[in-house]
């Protein structure tokens, strides 16, 4: 019981820390989250997106919208763009997965404590109904010992024979 009473409390705790980064997600909060703040591709493609966007910049103040290269520039930012959305995207889908699977954990080690409780109280009900069983035994027992040493001590004194009769005057014996 006391294992599953901290095993159920490491489970909530998964669940709240879960819980948070699920309200980032409905905040759209995508940067705060660790699983994206921390995730080596979404880093890097963050690092290519900005030197692209660098680079686009550059050739888009030198040249005008229509010019190959700043055409070719802006595809590159708009897939970088792409991609990095789609990761964190991997990463969000990720995170709400593991909050699911951090609630039904801590569903099934709720049921699993309860279930415990339920087989804890049956044993102390069957300990107390146990105990009033052996003291009624012990005490049937010494009842029963009781009884048995007092029919041996009536088997004794039934066994003397008293007799009725008794000595009034010492016989004494005839003078001649």
């Amino acid at each position: 019981l006391y294992d599953l009473n901290r095993r159920l409390s490491d489970a909530e705790a998964e669940r709240i820390g879960r819980e948070a980064e699920v309200k980032l997600i409905e905040g759209r909060a995508y940067d705060s989250l660790p699983g994206v703040a921390s995730n080596p591709l979404i880093l890097a493609l963050k690092g290519q997106q900005a030197e692209a966007e660098a680079r686009y910049a550059e050739v888009a103040a030198q040249f005008k919208p229509g010019y190959p290269a700043v055409e070719q520039l802006g595809a590159q930012v708009r897939e970088l763009r792409r991609r990095m959305a789609l990761e964190t995207q991997h990463a969000v889908a990720a995170i709400q997965s593991a909050y699911l699977a951090s609630v039904d954990r801590e569903r099934e080690r709720r049921q699993r404590m309860e279930e415990q409780k339920a087989e804890t109280l049956r044993f102390k009900d069957a300990a107390v109904q146990y105990t009033i069983l052996h003291r009624e035994t012990d005490a049937n027992r010494q009842l029963y010992e009781s009884v048995l040493q007092r029919m041996k001590e009536i088997g004794v004194a039934a066994a003397v024979q008293a007799s009725n009769v008794s000595v009034i005057d010492p016989a004494a014996a005839p003078q001649v």
